[in-house]
């Protein structure tokens, strides 16, 4: 595994990104955890978003996983757009989409799921599960991924 390039200024600095070589193919690995759209901070949520965005453009052609803390649910614009260039979310692929992530320690009817494993169509998901945690606010999401035969 190798890593790409550093993280723009402007921003949380915990997002990064590499490639690693899986059976013989290049996979483009990306890390996410841009700020949270807090009062005062929401433009550079967006931001931080946009710039996930145009990462998981940047190679379509090669597989990707994109995953992290997006402090974004499938109900924020900003992170539709993210899932508008292709990525899937693989809970979703598994049936486990909606299941919250965050607080961990709220009822499920008053969290949302922030935290997620986007993949290109390369990937299959299976045994999406969320796992608690000590010392954080967040479940773990936890996926098992195949990369399909190259084509």
């Amino acid at each position: 595994m190798r890593a790409s390039r550093p993280r723009p200024e402007g921003g949380n600095g915990e997002d990064c990104d590499a490639t690693a070589d899986v059976a013989g193919r290049t996979v483009r690995l990306q890390l996410a955890h841009p700020m949270p759209p807090l009062p005062g901070q929401v433009p550079l949520w967006q931001r931080e978003l946009g710039r996930l965005q145009d990462a998981a453009a940047a190679a379509p052609d090669v597989p990707a996983v994109l995953a992290g803390d997006f402090n974004a649910s499938q109900d924020h614009a900003a992170f539709r757009r993210v899932l508008d260039t292709g990525l899937r979310d693989a809970a979703r692929l598994d049936g486990a989409d909606r299941t919250p992530t965050w607080p961990a320690r709220a009822a499920p009817a008053f969290g949302a799921q922030i935290d997620h494993v986007l993949v290109s169509e390369e990937f299959a998901a299976d045994r999406a599960r969320f796992l608690g945690l000590r010392g954080t606010d967040h479940r773990a999401l936890v996926v098992d991924l195949t990369l399909h035969a190259g084509r």
